[in-house]
């Protein structure tokens, strides 16, 4: 691009932005023309002024009446004012001369800094050297009273160690014998409660929990059917219309247990059994069900003290 271009292009410039920015943004708006879009193309006319509204943040509809306004100027049409370079030129010589006032401002500044520490790190060894003379005599009186001190605090780190292992071992002493107690005052409530259940009712917890033993080598699907038929068949039994609160949970467990059978009462156990008879019939047959029934009595008998007061064949 040859000079002449170079210089409408700048003038062009100079005469679209001057309603719209100040003296010193139109320079800006010169420079930004002359570091980065004096090159062919339209294109980078466009790009430029878009550039130049989007820094100085003008609205909208003046950047469209700016480009029109641009395109007028340059191709000849109304006057163009001087070429505005030199305003750039003075613009950084100023620049230049700030930079230059600045920096032999700070190169004073840095010297001054550098005499005020000196003088500050002279005066700081100064007393540096006084203090060592002081705190050399200050370590010697202190040396000998430290080494008096640690050989006490020593003894007396010693004997407070032998004072809490010997409480921790009484703690453990007596953590033992509460926790002992605690196991013998629950081994006897247990006994008791063990007591207080009638024979009858540890009879049948008996069978039921050798009973139920069976499923643990059978799939969980056949003994969750089990135990809603159970359920259905022991709605229906008027004789077990008391207990059906108590046995409800039975019905519904994933994993039944017996403790639920502790308070029921002895006219309803046979028909519970009943019910658990004709449940086991449906689940794996009569036969099956009566030999397995007849093995749960018999392991009663033999391992249950209190089969001898209530026979488990009472059950049936």
């Amino acid at each position: 691009m040859n000079s002449e271009t170079r210089q409408r292009r700048r003038q062009a410039a100079w005469a679209t932005f001057e309603d719209v920015l100040n003296k010193p943004d139109l320079v800006r708006a010169i420079q930004i023309l002359e570091n980065n879009y004096q090159y062919d193309g339209v294109s980078v006319l466009i790009q430029y002024i878009s550039e130049v509204c989007t820094q100085f943040e003008l609205p909208e509809q003046t950047r469209k009446s700016l480009h029109a306004k641009y395109y007028t100027l340059f191709n000849g049409e109304g006057s163009l004012p001087e070429d505005p370079l030199h305003f750039v030129d003075e613009l950084e010589a100023h620049a230049k001369k700030r930079q230059e006032a600045e920096h032999l401002a700070q190169q004073k500044l840095q010297q001054a800094q550098r005499q005020k520490q000196e003088q500050a790190k002279q005066e700081r060894l100064k007393l540096a050297k006084a203090r060592k003379q002081t705190l050399e005599e200050k370590i010697r009186k202190e040396t000998e009273k430290k080494i008096l001190e640690e050989v006490d605090k020593k003894h007396r780190e010693e004997a407070e160690k032998r004072e809490r292992e010997a409480a921790q071992i009484r703690a453990k002493e007596e953590a033992e014998r509460k926790a002992q107690k605690e196991i013998e005052r629950k081994k006897r409530e247990e006994e008791e409660r063990l007591a207080r259940i009638p024979a009858a009712n540890k009879v049948f917890m008996h069978v039921l929990s050798t009973l139920m033993a069976f499923f643990e080598h059978e799939p969980d699907t056949l003994k969750v059917a089990f135990l809603e038929l159970c359920s259905q068949l022991a709605s229906n039994e008027k004789a077990l219309k008391g207990a059906h609160e108590k046995i409800g949970s039975f019905w519904e467990s994933e994993i039944p247990s017996t403790g639920w059978a502790e308070t029921l009462e002895e006219s309803e156990l046979p028909a519970l059994t009943h019910v658990l008879y004709l449940g086991f019939c449906e689940a794996i047959g009569p036969v099956e069900a009566d030999r397995l029934f007849h093995g749960a009595i018999q392991l009663c008998k033999d391992q249950l003290p209190e089969a001898r007061a209530f026979p488990p064949s009472k059950l049936l």
